[in-house]
């Protein structure tokens, strides 16, 4: 039964990611090709603050989760008793 709906969720499931992934290559080529000549801007620069942002983001995201996650097995744990 399980591996009759993987099945069908993998023909369902696989051609619509291709094609996504297919689009997505040639929107990457033509804005790149866009960009390249000139039509489009390429965007403002990264700067050391946006690092700093992006890497307070991801380390708070961590932390966070470590907590929750150390207080669901704490709590798991105490129904273990």
């Amino acid at each position: 039964m399980i591996e009759t709906a993987a099945i069908i969720t993998l023909y369902i499931f696989f051609p619509i990611s291709f094609f996504v992934w297919l689009y997505g290559l040639y929107d990457a080529y033509t804005e790149a090709d866009k960009i390249n000549k000139g039509q489009v801007p390429a965007g403002p620069e990264p700067t050391m603050q946006d690092a700093l942002v992006y890497a307070g983001v991801f380390i708070g995201l961590l932390v966070g989760f470590f907590i929750i996650f150390f207080i669901i097995g704490f709590f798991f744990g105490l129904l273990m008793l």
